[in-house]
């Protein structure tokens, strides 16, 4: 029920900005959503089978469940299915051999027990207990071998097995309906252990009407589900994304509370717009790419920031948008921008993920360093994991991991200017540009590097009062440096450490 739960309001709020889970333990507080309405989609995730690739309480292994896997189009259609039904048999031989052998092993250990120490015999722990095994009958010995051998045979066949029957393809996460679909009772209280009465699978009532689609009693109900949030009917799934959409290129959305579309969220700053931009979403085939760039190319998306006094006095918020607000990028942004600018950036996707190489459970007793390990991909490819976010993006207000997180937290706060200028990855990519720069035949000498370096970093000119304040740093700075490093090296650090303020700068983080 907690896993149905999480998949609910994941779907609920992100494609329709409803706290539908509200409901779980009563009927919602504000906006008219029963509790009947909740179990009623809940069902349709409870019928649905969960396929991750990890077995339900596995501690000590990784990826060793179940896999869906891509069908390669050029192999034959029943690859890899033919063998189910001896899969299922040697699990089952399996699970047999391994209580049998267990059995065997309590019987010895039994023998064990009853036996009385050799005669001046003085052994104690582990070698007591094999001087006790070497007295043992041979059949007693000759019992745990067979039985152990069995175990092994049925393991080694059960894996030679499961490599025959993979369909080929790249391995995925994947969903399916469960072998018997059915509806759910409610929970009094939200107790699993209190039913009421049972509740058909179906949707949010009050977002229903005759056209809506009806759930097959012989299915889970996704697919109807999945044609009623994307149903042109639907009053909140192309505003909630219109809105989405609208919020990431200006920093806030029309609707300011992007997650919550109910009783309890803000009004529309501008409902023509919305509605408009919903409209367009919805006539240019749900086309994401189409709504992004419909906006970006309107007037107001490409205002300045400056200020003016007389709009300020009418809209001091700037709700309506009458200029650019400043905003921060995205904490993946300013990682990649970092090793952008260094030329450190691998462009390239990684093959699986660090999560296929820990030994055992994620948040109890696996080791995790594996996830924190700084690599050169593109933010979007590194493992987001509960409880354990990269320190970069932890620090700069990453989405919560654990959470629906529509809008995040945008903090300014020591520990990032403490990590910007002691972070073993700045410093090494400030080190990178320095290199770089005093590398660079086309630069003849050290105002040419500022300039250059000024338009590499933030995009533009350095104003004359910066210029003079670096030419004049780099000297005073070379000559504070210990006396044994080589005049070459004095130089990168002088210029990595200018490198690095400007990586630590409000300009490179700010989009202005």
């Amino acid at each position: 029920m907690d896993v149905a739960d999480e998949q609910l309001d994941v779907a609920t709020r992100g494609v329709m900005g409803l706290s539908v889970a509200c409901a779980r333990c009563h009927d919602h507080k504000f906006d008219p959503i029963p509790t009947a309405d909740y179990y009623a989609m809940v069902g349709i995730f409870r019928s649905t089978e969960v396929l991750g690739g990890v077995k339900p309480g596995n501690n000590k292994t990784g990826y060793t469940g179940e896999y869906v896997h891509l069908l390669n189009i050029h192999s034959q259609p029943n690859a890899g299915i033919n063998n189910q039904k001896r899969l299922a048999e040697l699990n089952a031989e399996l699970d047999k051999a391994k209580e049998h052998s267990q059995q065997v092993r309590a019987a010895t250990k039994e023998a064990i027990a009853d036996l009385k120490p050799a005669k001046g015999g003085k052994a104690k722990g582990k070698a007591a207990q094999k001087a006790k095994l070497d007295q043992l009958p041979e059949k007693y010995q000759r019992a745990m071998r067979l039985a152990q051998q069995r175990v092994d045979e049925l393991t080694s066949e059960l894996e030679e097995l499961q490599g025959k029957t993979s369909a080929g393809g790249e391995t995925v996460m994947a969903v399916r309906d469960a072998a018997a679909p059915q509806d759910c009772r409610i929970n009094i209280r939200g107790e699993v252990n209190d039913l009421g009465d049972l509740s058909p699978r179906g949707f949010v009532r009050v977002l229903t009407d005759a056209r809506s689609p009806h759930v097959n009693s012989k299915q889970s109900g996704r697919l109807q589900l999945a044609a009623w949030m994307t149903d042109k009917h639907n009053p909140l799934t192309a505003r909630v994304m219109a809105n989405r959409v609208w919020y990431h290129l200006f920093g806030r959305g029309i609707v300011a509370t992007v997650d919550n579309f109910g009783a309890l969220g803000e009004a529309p700053t501008n409902q023509p717009l919305l509605d408009y931009l919903a409209v367009r979403f919805m006539d240019s085939g749900w086309s994401v790419k189409s709504l992004i760039r419909e906006v970006m190319l309107s007037r107001a998306y490409q205002l300045s920031s400056d200020h003016n006094d007389a709009n300020y006095a009418a809209d001091p918020d700037n709700t309506l948008v009458w200029r650019m607000n400043r905003r921060r990028l995205d904490a993946e942004a300013i990682r990649d921008a970092v090793l952008c600018v260094a030329g450190s950036l691998d462009l390239a996707r990684p093959h699986g993920s660090p999560t296929q190489s820990i030994n055992g459970e994620i948040g109890r007793r696996a080791k995790t360093d594996e996830l924190l390990k700084e690599v050169k991909y593109r933010s979007a490819y590194l493992p987001l994991v509960r409880g354990v976010i990269p320190e970069f993006l932890g620090l700069f207000d990453v989405a919560d991991a654990e959470l629906v997180t529509g809008q995040r937290d945008v903090t300014t706060i020591a520990p990032q200017a403490l990590y910007l200028m002691n972070s073993p990855v700045v410093l090494e990519q400030s080190e990178i540009v320095a290199k770089d720069l005093l590398s660079d035949s086309r630069l003849a000498d050290d105002a040419a590097r500022v300039d250059y370096l000024f338009r590499r970093m933030l995009g533009h000119a350095p104003e004359p009062q910066q210029k003079a304040e670096i030419l004049a740093f780099l000297p005073n700075y070379e000559a504070k440096l210990p006396a044994k490093l080589k005049s070459d090296q004095r130089r990168v650090d002088a210029w990595a450490s200018v490198c690095q303020t400007l990586f630590a700068s409000a300009e490179f983080r700010y989009v202005y």
